[in-house]
Parts: C-alpha cells; structure tokens; sequence
C-alpha cells in the first residue's frame, strides 16, 4: 500500500486550497492567497493562471482611490463548469441549474402523486430535458441529487418510503440517461457543508449541524468536512435517548429525542396548553411578538432537553459549537441563549464554551445547497474540475 503523495495529488490539494479561498470569499489577491494559503507566491501565481485558463476563476481590475496600481481580484468565472441540481421529497420535487456556489440559474418545481419509479423519472427527466434544452452554451459538470430521505452511497439508491426496500436507483438512471457523473447527498449534510464554507460556521473547524422539523436531522462537521457513512443517512441526533424510561419512539427505542422536540410534538403540547389551533412556527411567531408564559414554558423545556443531548455529544465528541437549521429561524434568539448557558460548564470533556447560532443561509437560492456533493470533493482534493 502507497502512503506518499506524488507530485499531482499535491498540486490539486493545492489548487483546492486556492479554490476554497476564493469561493469563501476568504482571498480574493494573488497576495492574499499566499498569506493564507502559507504558499509561495510563485505557486499561488501558476495555481491561478490554471484556473484562470480552465475559465474557473476570472479577474476583476479594481481601481483604488489614490496613486497606487490597479488591484487585480478573482471571482468564480461566468464561465465555470455549471451544475443540474435535483431536490427530491416523497411529495414534492425540484430540478436546477446552478452554479459551483448554488446560486440558482433556472428552476423547476414538480408534485410528486405516485412514489413509482416510472413516474419519479419521468418528472425529474422532463425537468432535465427542459434546462439542457435552454443550456446548450454552458458546460454541465455533474447531476447533484439533494434530498432528507434515506439514500446509499453503496447502490446510488433513494428509498421513497419508510420502506428501505422501496428504491429508486436514481445515480444509475441519470448516468444512464445524461452521460453525466452523479452524486447523492443527504439535504442535512448540504446544509452543513454550506454553513461551514458560507455561513454560520465558517470559524469552527468542528461542528454539529441540527435541522430541526417532523424529523430531527443532523450532520458532523469535522475539520470543515462533514463526515459521512455509506448509508448517506448521517448521524441520527433525534434519536439520541435522554431517558431510557421515556416514550417509546418508531426507532424501537425509548425516550428519543424527537419524540419531545420535533417540531410535531412541540406543536401538539403548546396546542394542548393553550388551546390555540396554529403550527410550530405561528406559536413561534406569536411569542416573538407577545410573551405568553405557556409557551415559554414549552420553548425552556425544549431547550434543557437539546441540552441534556448536546452535552452528551459534547463529551464524546470535539465540537466547538451547534448550528441549528431548519424551522430553527423562527424561534426567539433568546431560547438559544438560554441554551448556550446551559451547557456551559458542563461538558466535562472540552472545559469550554460551546457557541450555540442558527444556520444563516436561510430561505435563498442556497438554501438546498445543490453543489456541495461535487464543491465538497472539489474543494478538498478528492477531485479535480475539469
């Protein structure tokens, strides 16, 4: 077994670290990218001119207000490698050109009525069809397929239904069809890595990442890579036990998580203590506007009990704050505060504090994060765009 690198694999981590710079927005000079890349200027001066040339990154002359020469700053070209993004639910769809930061080009939405494969395909391939027909000028990397439901890395399958055995085969299928290289990713893990590459965790090298909704989703981000399993599914943070005597969940387990915080059973008490007849996030909104001491009280026990679980994690695991997407945004900030102090003090593990922020890329073009199946592996030398 090799355990060196040759002089190809350094050149393209090499060029993945320029490439993650620039897109962050971290560098935008030559000069820049060597102060923060600890390269030479030379190799940053022949890493660029590549990219330049393969049309990846173009170059902006900006004038300064003074004497000084004309500054040059990179950009991802209008002429980067573009690509097909397909989001899939059991009931809704969605198929887009995007660019390598998933900013969103063209759009298609679909219902899906039938979880057959038949009629999957057919709507994700019309969709398809109709973007290549209007993009015959651009050039079309990969397929990028999003979605919460459970996929495998092993078989390229989605499974549509609490049935496991029910799969589409969907990398197969689009390969087939499109001739194009196709990836799959977990919607939770595409969120993840866009928090730690745009958002909300761009100064924590490890993280969790918790989508709060029906389902409780989460992701571990690790040295800025989210970590992955060949089931695609991720680490299940709803389905963390904080009471082996409690609920029985539809896992087989006992005092899940998600059976007193997702977004259903918090509905379901704040209607039984209230009386009031609104979701989630109307009673949300309504405590933002109105304090109601019945709903803090729900919000305050949802927050001790994500303590009780983020603590547990905590001290197994080396993370440096949570980030909470999802329905997360229309909870009162100061319910995350109260949890911040919480846990403080009380990871045995770390002896420090762990920072608690909502995810910030919420509700535009990014929000599903269609690129970062093939910007992950490009970003950090596992591939090389061409």
């Amino acid at each position: 077994m090799y355990i060196g690198y040759n002089s190809n694999v350094i050149r393209t981590h090499n060029k993945a670290a320029i490439l993650r710079l620039v897109l962050a927005g971290r560098a935008k000079t030559r000069l820049q990218l060597a102060e923060a890349s600890g390269l030479t200027k030379m190799t940053v001066t022949n890493l660029v001119s590549d990219l330049l040339n393969q049309d990846i990154f173009q170059e902006l002359t900006t004038t300064t207000s003074g004497k000084g020469r004309p500054t040059s700053e990179l950009c991802l070209s209008s002429k980067a490698p573009k690509i097909i993004g397909v989001y899939l639910d059991t009931n809704k769809g969605s198929v887009v050109l995007c660019d390598l930061l998933s900013n969103v080009i063209q759009s298609h939405s679909f219902d899906i009525t039938e979880n057959t494969e038949a009629f999957v395909y057919q709507k994700i391939s019309e969709s398809i069809d109709s973007i290549l027909r209007t993009s015959i000028n651009e050039r079309i990397h990969s397929i990028c397929v999003i979605t919460p439901l459970l996929i495998s890395h092993e078989d390229g399958s989605i499974s549509m239904t609490g049935n496991s055995a029910e799969k589409l085969f969907i990398k197969q299928y689009l390969e087939g069809r499109y001739k194009l290289p196709s990836l799959l990713a977990h919607e939770s893990d595409a969120a993840a890595s866009l928090e730690a590459l745009f958002g909300s965790g761009t100064g924590f090298a490890n993280f969790i990442y918790i989508s709060l909704g029906p389902e409780i989703r989460s992701s571990i981000v690790q040295n800025g890579v989210v970590i992955a399993n060949k089931s695609g599914f991720g680490p299940s943070f709803g389905h963390v036990s904080i009471d082996y005597n409690g609920l029985s969940c539809a896992c087989g387990n006992r005092g899940c998580l998600q059976s007193y915080v997702s977004t259903q059973a918090m509905e379901k008490k704040m209607k039984d203590i209230t009386k009031l007849k609104l979701d989630f996030i109307g009673f949300c909104e309504m405590q933002q506007k109105k304090n109601d001491s019945r709903i803090d009280w729900a919000l305050k026990d949802m927050m001790d009990k994500l303590g009780f679980a983020i603590v547990s994690i905590a001290n197994i695991l080396n993370i440096e704050a949570v980030i909470f997407g999802g329905v997360s945004s229309a909870i009162p900030d100061r319910y995350f505060q109260k949890l911040e102090k919480t846990i403080s003090g009380k990871n045995v593990g770390l002896q420090r504090e762990i920072k608690i922020l909502k995810a910030s890329i919420v509700g535009n073009s990014k929000e599903h994060g269609y690129s970062m199946p093939l910007l992950n592996n490009v970003l950090y030398g596992i591939e090389e765009l061409k």
